[in-house]
């Protein structure tokens, strides 16, 4: 399986990879940053945060907005670009007869498609993760100083957020197996961005806290369901 992975990386480029992960990162904070300076304006920061920001400086509301805005972005940006890794390594390898090279390593079906679904996970894992935690190390140390400690424990919990965005950007893995063309790939992951961005959006008000949460279950029983019928599908395909 560890040959899989090296295969499939070096068909899409470690260059590539560090262009679309800095492209991601980018544009999350540029589109952060538009919003900011529009929310400040309307001096609607605190419409955003817990209601013990109340007395804090502008400054850091400022900086707290801009993390929730900077990692919704960057989870967006890892959804499209796991759509993109979807088309690449299986509805291109499918229809470019690629998927026959794999096929002659002497392991079983099941090892190929693992490798190749441990590979997407891996590109999107480690550009969530490190993007995330330089975000959150910043942030924690902005609350330490002001001695909030509760809500850095909740910023904390957003590691587990991560891995279930990262397990629900699988999700157009199943429709480049089944349906490999570009459209229909590139659609279900611009579906999926705006379903959880809706519910993220929703989540930062009081009552609606649990969106975001049970939106991302939700998705993540259907990616392993569907992963599970992928699967069996991919061993059954006659080439």
């Amino acid at each position: 399986m560890l040959k899989i992975i090296k295969l499939e990386l070096s068909q899409i480029g470690i260059i590539k990879i560090i262009i679309y992960s800095l492209g991601i990162l980018l544009g999350a904070i540029i589109l952060s940053l538009i919003i900011i300076q529009g929310l400040m304006k309307d001096h609607k920061l605190l419409n955003m945060l817990p209601a013990i920001f109340a007395q804090s400086s502008t400054v850091l509301q400022a900086r707290l907005v801009f993390y929730y805005f900077e990692i919704s972005f960057i989870r967006a940006g890892i959804l499209l670009f796991g759509g993109f890794l979807a088309f690449r390594l299986i509805a291109q390898a499918f229809s470019q007869q690629q998927i026959m090279q794999l096929l002659t390593y002497p392991i079983s079906r099941t090892q190929i498609y693992g490798g190749i679904m441990l590979t997407i996970m891996l590109i999107i894992g480690l550009i969530l993760i490190i993007f995330h935690g330089v975000s959150l190390l910043i942030i924690q140390r902005e609350l330490r100083q002001q001695n909030f400690a509760i809500f850095r424990l909740f910023l904390t919990k957003d590691w587990f957020l991560d891995s279930l965005f990262i397990i629900s950007g699988l999700i157009p893995t199943m429709i480049a197996l089944f349906k490999p063309h570009v459209g229909y790939v590139t659609s279900s992951a611009l579906i999926l961005i705006i379903i959880l961005c809706n519910a993220a959006v929703a989540s930062y008000r009081p009552e609606n806290m649990s969106w975001l949460f049970i939106i991302l279950l939700l998705s993540c029983v259907i990616c392993i369901l569907g992963q599970i019928g992928s699967l069996w599908n991919f061993n059954k395909l006659d080439f």
